[in-house]
């Protein structure tokens, strides 16, 4: 099945997707980060977070968290700054030396 057809599906189901690439989270594998013992977050697809660079991490994670003050979430700029270091650290921790 094409990717368009997998995304518009995805789409109308109210699925939400890749902030990089923009593919669908019913057929894309995510990259989860863990932001607290029990909650975590996916901004990227997997294969976007293995093609991202340190300045592609900051923007898309910010991009996540302003999205979800959008929504009326409260979320500071301390968290925003504690969820892109963590981000931060789990590429350099997966990046090979």
């Amino acid at each position: 099945m094409f990717n368009w057809v997998k995304n518009l599906i995805g789409y109308a189901n109210g699925i939400g997707g890749c902030l990089r690439c923009g593919d669908r989270w019913n057929w894309k594998p995510i990259h989860s980060t863990m932001y607290s013992t029990t909650n975590s977050c996916f901004p990227l697809c997997e294969p976007c977070w293995q093609g991202a660079t340190p300045g592609d991490i900051r923007h898309y994670y910010s991009e996540l968290v302003r999205m979800w003050r959008r929504d009326g979430s409260f979320y500071d700029q301390e968290f925003e700054d504690d969820l892109i270091g963590k981000a931060l650290r789990e590429m350099a921790f997966a990046t090979p030396v």
